[in-house]
């Protein structure tokens, strides 16, 4: 996956600034084109480009720990003092807006009472599954079904490997900037050194410390962002 963020050492504003003074110098000054619109556009681009591109095994491997430590939730819960567990218990209806629901179910409840005071087999089951059971615990199930969607996503993403990913998503920032700003720097078809897309390309690789051909770039975003999209 495309790294999002920005290296520890480098302030976010002057990363912006430095991307403003890009477009500047090859689309013209703010006068001629948005140059604020062209750097936050840019940045968002570019961080989403290859989102969906990450290492299998490795990436299985977090979602397994995931679902090992929710399972220890839940089994370390069921160790718990009953007042303890009352209060994740309480917590949890508040975090989460459940009292609404607890009180619908036990109106329910009460609803169905039998003449001799007893419970119908309807509200026998309804209590079973609400205010008899706890809701720190319902709530940690739905999230461990939650991951356990996750892990069925995990091998549909194009796996990421030793692609050059980062350089990969410059390139289709640009790509989509010039795209839409096309009178002024357009997208080549194939790329050599040369041309105003080229030159954008080594300006914008080195504000971002890369240090990758721009033409190898280019040619690696072709032929991976198709395929990418195709996900």
């Amino acid at each position: 996956m495309v790294k999002n963020k920005l290296p520890a050492d480098v302030d976010p504003v002057e990363h912006l600034d430095g991307l403003k003074r890009i477009f500047e110098k090859h689309f013209g000054g703010p006068a001629d084109y948005p140059i604020g619109y062209m750097a936050v556009r840019f940045l968002t681009v570019r961080a989403h480009a290859y989102s969906n591109a990450w290492p299998h095994i490795k990436t299985m491997k977090k979602i397994e720990k995931m679902k090992y430590h929710f399972s220890e939730i839940q089994r370390i819960y069921g160790d718990l003092p009953v007042s303890l567990q009352s209060q994740f218990d309480e917590d949890t209806i508040q975090l989460f807006g459940r009292a609404e629901e607890n009180q619908r179910i036990l109106d329910m409840a009460q609803k169905e009472q039998t003449p001799d005071g007893g419970m119908s087999p309807t509200t026998t089951n309804i209590l079973s599954n609400g205010p008899e059971t706890s809701d720190f615990l319902d709530v940690q199930k739905k999230i461990s079904q939650t991951v356990e969607k996750v892990a069925d996503f995990v091998p549909r993403a194009m796996t990421e490997g030793n692609k050059k990913l980062e350089a990969w998503a410059i390139v289709h920032a640009c790509s989509v900037i010039c795209d839409q700003f096309s009178e002024k720097v357009t997208v080549p078809k194939a790329m050599n050194e040369s041309g105003p897309f080229y030159r954008l390309l080594v300006d914008m690789f080195d504000h971002h410390g890369k240090s990758d051909d721009p033409v190898s770039a280019f040619k690696g975003w072709k032929e991976s962002y198709g395929l990418l999209r195709q996900k």
